[in-house]
């Protein structure tokens, strides 16, 4: 086998070569192994005896290939033999990993029930006692979070607040088979919040945040007609909804009789159409519609067209 030098590489296994020392007078040979493991932290334990003899080196993985790069020390008096243990971490031995996906932020209306995916897969080298745990992430990172379900020992134990916890279970009949969702039967505002999955079987451990905003779906709209819709003069459609997550946008229509006239124009935050030179083909049933992220209602309103008053 051919020297180490710096920026030569080794393949996975066992290497064992006589390094020269890079600087110093004396010639000391540095005896190196190199084990590569799939089930070690990935760090170097360094192993001496008779002499220090410290061998240094820059591991990294390159599609299965490795870089053993001795450091340059003085070696002028270190004899002896120096056995370093490099353990790599290998693809495809993660650990414990949670599988779900999905998005980071969840919008869903008041009253709905809801389930906040989180599933998990074991790595077989987890043997530890299997530990769930949700909570809700402080947003004031000098405070603790609230933990709120968990399951450790094949028994489900809730904490924290009862007006928050109310309704909360895991989603599935045995969290332990992969499962660790958890389910709110009827959402409230209260419930929004970060809530975080964490899953242990040790020495394996992950965790996954999602952000769920709970908002209020638009009440039915009033529509109404303001001023005499006299031709010619200026008349004000006005919608409102009495109840509503913001941000609400409303969008006027016209139901037969063609378009919303070109003169009009509409405020899609107040709900306010404004028709300018009223006149008799704007005549008809105009419906209002207001929307959220979570919901949509309506209404309908009749317009006229009135003689001007003399």
């Amino acid at each position: 086998m051919s020297d180490v030098h710096s920026g030569s590489f080794c393949k996975e296994g066992v290497f064992s070569h006589i390094v020269p020392p890079q600087t110093g007078t004396l010639r000391t040979p540095c005896h190196v192994l190199i084990y590569f493991s799939s089930r070690a932290p990935q760090r170097a334990m360094y192993f001496r005896s008779i002499a220090v003899c410290a061998c240094l080196f820059n591991v990294a993985m390159v599609q299965n290939v490795y870089p053993c790069i001795p450091s340059p020390r003085p070696w002028s008096s270190m004899i002896g033999i120096c056995a370093i243990t490099v353990f790599l971490n290998a693809a495809g031995s993660m650990g414990m990993q949670l599988t779900s996906t999905g998005p980071q932020t969840v919008q869903r209306a008041q009253g709905e029930r809801m389930t906040l995916v989180c599933t998990y897969t074991p790595d077989p080298s987890d043997t530890g006692e299997l530990d769930i745990e949700w909570s809700v992430v402080s947003p004031d990172t000098t405070q603790k979070d609230q933990l709120l379900l968990s399951y450790a020992g094949g028994n489900k134990y809730v904490h924290g607040n009862p007006g928050l916890t109310k309704g909360l279970d895991f989603a599935a009949g045995d969290p332990s088979l992969g499962d660790a969702s958890l389910s709110i039967a009827f959402l409230s505002p209260a419930h929004s919040a970060i809530y975080q999955c964490k899953v242990k079987k040790s020495p394996g451990v992950d965790m996954q945040k999602v952000s769920l905003v709970v908002m209020v779906r638009p009440s039915v709209p009033k529509c109404w007609v303001e001023g005499e819709a006299a031709v010619g003069e200026t008349v004000s459609l006005h919608c409102k909804s009495s109840e509503g997550s913001s941000p609400l946008n409303y969008a006027w229509k016209r139901e037969g009789g063609g378009p919303i006239p070109p003169s009009a124009t509409q405020n899609r935050v107040t709900g306010e159409l404004l028709i300018s030179n009223h006149s008799q083909s704007f005549v008809g049933i105009y419906m209002c519609e207001v929307t959220n992220a979570v919901g949509d209602e309506r209404c309908r309103v009749k317009l006229t067209a009135n003689k001007r008053s003399p």
